[in-house]
């Protein structure tokens, strides 16, 4: 019974509003599918009912059916493009939260809905999630001034939503889902591009890149080709229906590339409209291998403890792991840098063998190095040491058994 949900019903008729006031129907263009638009809707027509009931949730009652205690809620963080996959009510939730949570910093939550409409006037067809945030924080400031539109950035940031546009970039490794459209659901009859072009940065000096692809089809074409992924190296893809111009089209497969040429990928799943189909896509290559070059201090005494120990090399990565010799441990160490990983209160027990000793460092990718024979493990003395030429420190004298006579000089 949805008399039990009236915000259920005003999310209806805000989707109504939405409709005839606001020319915002998506479009194709040379970007692929202005889709964001399907979850900007759907995220007003979220968000106008809970500021009128002032309740962050949506369809407690008819929730229920399905088991649920809401159909959604506005005070959870949804952030792009985890969030974004194609489905414009998970796409609407990035938007819809963070809303709610700018509502809560404006001084004035009535005049902060209005610049909200204010913000959908301003945009086109062609806009996206970034371009409505830009719209409302230039409406926020002309409504309540710098100070305010300052703090109304912050849940739009978090959410990455200053970032979610046409094209996004991604990070090595990040896994691109989503769901692409038949053409009938749009009112179209012809290849369907995805909502977003994404952006994966290969640098120079990398190996092999792997190309991992997958497309699921849901209903209508049995083609293997039902999801063709376009690439550009160095420029987005430019769409039409006609010819879409790249430098590969990739499909339903697992690719891996040697030595691959550095630069921008672009990519642009394109579905072939006769059905709806879930992706997913990963570019995934292997950073640098790490280098250890030096240490300091470069050589430890036996039964001592050094609060700083450092060691220099290149290509160390967060979450790297470090194995010291035999009989060295040390209490913590942090990556600081690609260049420098600093361990902390490290101790030599009197079971570390002398000599000179290796250190590794492992990256999480499971490349690793070994710095050889870097760091030289000698006996304990306060006073005077031995080098491997026998000479001592000024006024010492070496003892070659290093256990009686002399100055008790260390030697190994």
């Amino acid at each position: 019974n949805l008399s039990y949900d009236a915000d259920v019903i005003m999310h209806e008729m805000t989707h109504a509003f939405f409709d005839n006031v606001y020319n915002l129907d998506p479009a194709i263009d040379q970007f692929g599918l202005s889709g964001m638009l399907y979850g900007l809707n759907e995220a007003i027509a979220d968000f106008i009912p809970s500021h009128i009931t002032d309740d962050s949730i949506i369809g407690r009652h008819t929730s229920k059916i399905g088991g649920e205690n809401y159909l959604r809620n506005l005070t959870l963080t949804r952030k792009c493009p985890d969030y974004l996959n194609g489905e414009p009510h998970y796409d609407g939730e990035i938007i819809s939260t963070a809303l709610w949570a700018a509502r809560s910093i404006a001084p004035d939550s009535e005049l902060f809905t209005k610049t909200v409409f204010l913000s959908l006037g301003a945009l086109n067809t062609a806009s996206s999630f970034k371009d409505f945030y830009e719209q409302v924080i230039q409406f926020t400031e002309q409504a309540f001034g710098s100070g305010v539109s300052e703090s109304v950035k912050a849940p739009f940031i978090e959410r990455n939503i200053n970032n979610c546009g046409r094209i996004i970039e991604v990070e090595n490794g990040y896994e691109i889902k989503g769901y692409i459209m038949s053409a009938m659901d749009i009112g179209m009859s012809s290849s369907i591009p995805y909502e977003a072009q994404f952006v994966y940065n290969v640098p120079q000096g990398r190996e092999l890149l792997n190309v991992d692809i997958y497309a699921a089809n849901y209903s209508g074409s049995t083609s293997e080709d039902y999801v063709k992924f376009y690439v550009n190296i160095g420029r987005p893809i430019d769409f039409s229906f006609e010819d879409v111009k790249s430098d590969y089209i990739w499909v339903k497969r697992a690719i891996q590339i040697d030595n691959p040429q550095s630069g921008k990928y672009y990519v642009l799943p394109v579905g072939d409209g006769k059905g709806l189909y879930y992706f997913t896509f990963k570019f995934t290559y292997k950073e640098p291998a790490p280098v250890v070059n030096s240490v300091d201090p470069e050589e430890l005494k036996i039964g001592e403890t050094v609060e700083i120990f450092n060691i220099n090399g290149e290509n160390f990565q967060a979450g790297a792991s470090v194995r010291m010799p035999y009989g060295i441990t040390f209490e913590d160490f942090e990556v600081a840098d690609t260049n420098n990983i600093f361990l902390y209160n490290v101790v030599v027990s009197k079971d570390t063998e002398t000599g000179y000793k290796s250190i590794t460092i492992t990256n999480p990718d499971n490349q690793k190095t070994i710095g050889k024979n870097m760091l030289l493990i000698i006996k304990g003395n306060d006073k005077c040491k031995c080098d491997i030429s026998f000479e001592c420190d000024e006024n010492c004298k070496c003892d070659p058994d290093c256990d009686s006579g002399g100055c008790s000089c260390s030697i190994f």
